[in-house]
């Protein structure tokens, strides 16, 4: 049976037909290039969810976008959660499958993690960003637009610029933004963080559950009950507790989604498993044949299959 590669493309499929993907992974994988044309149906299904698509064929993993939400409890080690939230968010500019999409923190301490926050960015990347060699750039204009778009609520606390012809848009953390506003309502894929405030923990699961169930889900507290309430309550395919990103490094810890944000695991073993058939083999012996099973069905057999069964 020949195996065919699923290409998953996004909005930017015009860049992608621009490196001429077909003809590298028919080159790199040494076979024909009709082994790769399904890649060309995703093309031109584009708006058809990836889930949806591939219910039509045989599929063991898949990820698809979604919200990762990040939780700051009032003790957490802000110092820390600043440093770590800042490096996951920022990598590739914000464009990773386990980047945190939104920050709901406890009021009573949000002012001071968006001081740090802001600070630990300027650390990583200077005063000017765009000048920086360690900052990377969105995949195209239209993201750098799109993005732009999400930013019209709320307050921001640092960056907001943007230079479409440039793909370049700036490590940017937003306040005061409501869980309806547009910039909560997809995936952000980019450089740019929403922050909502909470007065009572049990608000977050309200925000939380107003999405779908998201690839990853992060928590920043030292109280382990809380942490443990946290995992039990939500649900999420991974979850780092007091880190971000670094979950999918670990070869020891499957990898992959849950419902929407998508299905099966990967990484170590998991991936021979997943990418494995399970095949089950009944091998049965001739030295005995039990007559119990063949018709007709007496009632002597009928009461020792009952008393066998109890």
């Amino acid at each position: 049976m020949q195996n065919v590669p699923y290409l998953k493309n996004e909005e930017i499929w015009i860049e992608v037909e621009r490196f001429r993907l077909l003809e590298s992974v028919s080159s790199y994988l040494a076979v024909p290039i009709d082994s790769v044309a399904i890649a060309e149906i995703v093309f031109r299904l584009r708006p058809v969810p990836f889930p949806k698509l591939f219910s039509k064929y045989k599929q063991d993993a898949a990820i698809t976008p979604d919200l990762k939400d990040i939780l700051i409890d009032e003790d957490a080690r802000l110092d820390y959660a600043a440093k770590r939230i800042a490096w996951g968010k920022l990598i590739n500019c914000g464009q990773t499958c386990v980047s945190p999409d939104y920050v709901l923190i406890d009021r009573k301490v949000k002012d001071r993690f968006l001081e740090l926050i802001s600070d630990e960015i300027r650390l990583f990347y200077g005063e000017n960003p765009e000048k920086s060699n360690d900052f990377a750039r969105v995949i195209s204009s239209e993201s750098v637009n799109r993005l732009s778009a999400l930013m019209q609520n709320g307050k921001i606390v640092t960056g907001g610029t943007t230079d479409p012809a440039a793909r370049y848009v700036a490590p940017t953390v937003i306040k005061d933004i409501k869980p309806g506003d547009p910039i909560m309502q997809e995936e952000i894929f980019g450089p740019v963080l929403p922050v909502i405030d909470f007065e009572e923990f049990n608000e977050v699961y309200g925000i939380i559950e107003q999405h779908p169930k998201p690839l990853a889900a992060y928590i920043f507290s030292r109280n382990k009950k809380l942490v443990r309430e946290f995992i039990m309550k939500t649900q999420s395919g991974s979850a780092g507790v007091n880190e971000t990103v670094m979950q999918i490094a670990s070869p020891f810890l499957p990898f992959g989604g849950i419902g929407p944000s998508g299905f099966g695991r990967y990484h170590g073993k998991r991936s021979f498993d997943t990418f494995s058939n399970l095949r089950s083999v009944l091998v049965k012996s001739n030295l005995l044949d039990i007559f119990l099973r063949y018709p007709p069905y007496s009632k002597l057999k009928t009461k020792i299959v009952s008393l066998l069964m109890k």
